[in-house]
């Protein structure tokens, strides 16, 4: 019974132990021109951006006054199963910059007339503007009708505007940076 018992106890505490072996590695970063692209990730079934040959998208890193210059491949089946807002969906694509303070217009973040249908790349030259604060931001498709659909597949990423650490706290510019992106597909 004592041999059941210390089994069990075993089993309790080398379980928590063994959970905790896996490692988040860090995502992968990109401070200077890049191609993001819109692919069918066939192991998850679902929409997805490919960076480097990986379904990962990489962190965008950038200095006020800097350009985020990137090319956009839409490689997405041109036959959709996925349902979207309007009916089936037809993997028309595009990227919004969230949070910066950037011009509307082509080629920068211009979401309403800059599209790519299967097959098609967009280039974008993002103009970041010297006065952008340091701070977290994010990217993501954007055709209206299509975009929660994309964006809940995981079509998304981080910007960061890197800027001057004497406006941090001393005690946080000791500390690493660790970014990690969280995204669910609804069912």
């Amino acid at each position: 019974m004592r041999a059941i018992a210390f089994f069990l106890c075993a089993i309790v505490v080398v379980s928590p132990l063994s959970a905790q072996q896996q490692v988040i590695t860090d995502l992968p970063e990109v401070r200077g021109p890049f191609t993001l692209t819109a692919v069918y990730d066939s192991a998850a079934g679902h929409n997805a951006f490919a960076y480097a040959g990986k379904t990962v998208p990489p962190v965008i890193r950038v200095l006020p006054g800097r350009v985020i210059k990137l090319r956009y491949a839409n490689n997405l089946p041109r036959k959709s199963d996925e349902e979207c807002a309007t009916g089936r969906c037809g993997n028309v694509s595009n990227l919004h910059f969230h949070g910066l303070h950037v011009s509307p217009e082509r080629p920068q973040d211009d979401v309403l007339t800059m599209m790519s249908m299967p097959g098609e790349i967009l280039e974008y030259k993002v103009v970041v503007p010297s006065y952008s604060p340091p701070g977290l931001y994010w990217y993501h498709t954007h055709p209206h009708g299509e975009s929660a659909r994309q964006d809940l597949d995981g079509m998304s990423g981080a910007i960061v505007v890197e800027g001057d650490a004497s406006r941090l706290v001393v005690e946080s510019s000791m500390k690493h940076e660790r970014m990690v992106c969280v995204s669910k597909r609804s069912p």
